[in-house]
Formats: C-alpha cells, sequence, structure tokens
C-alpha cells in the first residue's frame, strides 16, 4: 500500500504548467528579436543627416554612397580611393542607375559638391542626397 501512496505523489497533476518549456521558448523568442536588431543596422559609420522638409522616398534600387564628417568616402562599409570611386561611378552610368548620397550634415560642402560633379563628369544622371525629415 505504501508503494501505491508513493506511486500517486510521483505523477504531477493533470492541471499542472510546466514552465520549463515556456521559458525556453520565450528566451529563443528574445534571442532572435536581439540577433534581428543587430543585422538590421545598415551602416557601421555614424553620421548625422541633415533635417529637410521636403524629403522624398527613393528608390531602393539606387546605389549608396556615404560620406562622413572627415570626407571619406565609403560604399559598402569600405573607404573608397579616387580610382576606386570613379570605376565605381562609371559602373552606375553604364547600367543608369541612380545615387544616393548619405552626408554627415557637418561634411564640408566642398566634398560633397566634388562628389557630385565627379559624378557628373562619369554619366550619372542622377544623384541624390538623404536627409531626416523635420
Amino acid at each position: 500500500m505504501i508503494f501505491k501512496k508513493l506511486n500517486e505523489l510521483a505523477q504531477p497533476h493533470p492541471a499542472a504548467l510546466l514552465i520549463t518549456p515556456f521559458i525556453n521558448t520565450l528566451l529563443l523568442i528574445l534571442f532572435f528579436f536581439a540577433l534581428s536588431c543587430k543585422l538590421f543596422r545598415t551602416s557601421g559609420i555614424p553620421i548625422n543627416l541633415p533635417k529637410a522638409v521636403t524629403s522624398q522616398f527613393v528608390s531602393p534600387q539606387a546605389v549608396e554612397f556615404l560620406i562622413s564628417e572627415q570626407g571619406l568616402i565609403y560604399f559598402n562599409g569600405k573607404i573608397l580611393n579616387r580610382e576606386n570611386l570613379e570605376n565605381l561611378l562609371k559602373e552606375v552610368a553604364a547600367r543608369k542607375g541612380v545615387i544616393i548620397l548619405k552626408v554627415d550634415s557637418r561634411t564640408s560642402l566642398d566634398k560633397v559638391v566634388w562628389f557630385w560633379d565627379l559624378a557628373r563628369q562619369l554619366g550619372v544622371a542622377q544623384v541624390g542626397v538623404v536627409t531626416e525629415a523635420r
């Protein structure tokens, strides 16, 4: 009889909630969101975009360049020298592509005008600047 009572005590109550699988599931969901947030970062180069009232949405197929506060030009997170920049601009011009510039608001206007002029010399028809809406 004692064995029967111990056996009955060892079995969980049918309505008992098993919390371990629930916690495991929550931790997996938390891990997924933490990982996905890191993947959505577009650039590791911090810039402050200028603000504009007349901002417009641009096609996502545009080629994106970034000009940092120091005047360095980046493409896909890598610094470009003039030769590499010219080759990329020629490729964009051959495809009749659009260039999007992300320029730090503290960047010298001379660097932006120089880039824009170089792009137009090499045949790029459309160059846009990314801004933040006010």
